[in-house]
């Protein structure tokens, strides 16, 4: 049954095909966070001011709609999906009442909204790109461009954009306060070789080590052990993972995250699918852990971030 909770979110039970094979659907507790731009499940409903423990999310700025499902190929009744560009998200409900209101407000949620003073005559200083605040520079953000202010960013290094996602500026200074707080190695490394990885700016490829672990993946400019990492993704923001069949060159996945895309070429066949195994390896212990080491690990890295 759709509810909203103590902050006025949506939220509600639904059972959701985590790992897109259309077999299994675990139940699990959903919570429409449209401040945060992000749909979010747990395990079970968060108790108190706890928040839980998350076993996937969608960054709202990622849905493209929310369709009903008409088809008999998934034998199940009250069954919708969400659309976005990496994969499709196939949900349950528990009766059409409940399946018609999760379309509505899902849909609703993803909807890109402009605000009134953007259809207001601009000046010729913000037509040229200077504002009263400041001037200010394009973000490409989901796959949309974003004028965003530079002195917001100056000042704000806290502060989302629309989609839930951090800026580039504040993901590199909060990389480098909170890179000594992950543990790329031991017992927690799955994972580790060199790729080539393709940029989000110039879509050049360079070389680089990846690594992989239970608390996220991390990329580097060289295979060092004291090496610091270019970009590390907490294992809460990583999707998922999947071979790139139609991309011209050989061997090319993508990794999936509430943030960004990341294409990256291996090896070889053998060594793409080696990769793709280890991250659904790392996510499928993060979602179904019951333990305490893997949610103490990302909730700290977390205070971080978030």
């Amino acid at each position: 049954m759709l509810d909203k909770d103590d902050c006025g979110r949506y939220c509600g039970f639904l059972r959701i095909d985590e790992m897109d094979k259309r077999k299994h659907f675990p139940r699990r507790y959903f919570l429409l966070d449209k401040d945060n731009g992000l749909v979010k499940w747990f395990q079970d409903k968060p108790k108190g001011s706890s928040s839980g423990h998350v076993c996937g999310m969608i960054n709202i700025g990622y849905i493209t709609k929310v369709d009903i499902v008409t088809t008999t190929k998934l034998k199940l009744e009250y069954c919708f999906v969400i659309n976005t560009p990496f994969r499709p998200y196939y949900a349950q409900a528990s009766n059409k009442d409940d399946l018609e209101e999760w379309v509505e407000v899902l849909n609703d949620a993803s909807k890109i909204t402009v605000p009134p003073e953007a259809l207001l005559p601009r000046s010729d200083d913000q037509q040229n790109g200077v504002e009263s605040n400041g001037a200010f520079h394009n973000a490409v953000v989901a796959g949309v461009v974003l004028k965003k202010s530079m002195s917001n960013d100056h000042h704000h290094h806290s502060r989302k954009t629309s989609t839930g996602a951090l800026s580039s500026a504040t993901s590199y200074q909060k990389l480098n306060s909170s890179v000594q707080d992950i543990d790329m190695s031991g017992d927690e490394l799955v994972k580790q070789g060199w790729g080539t990885k393709q940029g989000h700016i110039r879509k050049n490829w360079k070389r680089r080590f990846f690594k992989v672990s239970k608390c996220g993946f991390a990329y580097y400019k060289s295979d060092k052990d004291d090496e610091e990492p270019l970009r590390f993704i907490p294992i809460i923001d990583i999707l998922f993972a999947k071979e790139d069949g139609a991309h011209h060159r050989e061997n090319v996945m993508f990794v999936v995250t509430t943030d960004k895309i990341y294409y990256i070429q291996a090896d070889s066949s053998s060594e793409m699918l080696s990769w793709i195994v280890a991250f659904e390896n790392v996510i499928d212990m993060f979602r179904n852990h019951s333990g305490q080491q893997v949610s103490i690990v990302t909730s700290q890295y977390h205070l971080h971030w978030w």
